[in-house]
């Protein structure tokens, strides 16, 4: 089972569960990569500074709903034994998600894009249409899940 710390800092005015983060995790990080433990930093902002994060690290004019990022990951001691750590950072523009929304509440169409930085942070990508199916499977199975829909077929 995957071990989890989840620090998460909030620079907008929107009041956001913030429960919703740590279970989410455990349940995709513990499923994708058990034997890893994560460490999570979470930013949620609005468009101005998720147009300057998207500027710097991806040469995008703009903002975006999250950018993931594995910040590092290496071997370290910890109780007698040795872990692998992975450390992760996720920045989330609120405004963004607000406005793609639809007919989702603001937490729903939250934790779908949080599913889906999440999976970006086991190594998932789009990039790619024969991976893009499989991470949009991904993405659809761990939402049915959270939703407590029958996944099993």
């Amino acid at each position: 089972m995957s071990d989890l710390s989840i620090n998460i800092k909030n620079e907008s005015d929107r009041e956001i569960d913030e429960t919703m983060f740590e279970s989410v995790a455990a349940l995709i990080c513990a499923s994708e990569m058990p034997s890893i433990r994560f460490e999570i930093g979470i930013l949620i902002c609005t468009e101005e500074l998720m147009r300057k994060h998207n500027s710097v690290y991806r040469g995008v004019k703009g903002t975006t709903d999250i950018l993931s990022f594995v910040s590092a990951q290496m071997p370290l001691m910890a109780d007698g034994r040795e872990h692998i750590y992975r450390l992760c950072d996720l920045i989330i523009d609120i405004n963004q998600i607000d406005r793609q929304k639809g007919t989702n509440s603001l937490n729903a169409e939250l934790m779908e894009v949080y599913i889906h930085g999440l999976l970006h942070l086991c190594g998932y990508d789009h990039i790619r249409e024969t991976d893009r199916k499989i991470m949009k499977e991904k993405e659809l199975h761990y939402q049915n899940k959270l939703r407590g829909e029958d996944t099993s077929g």
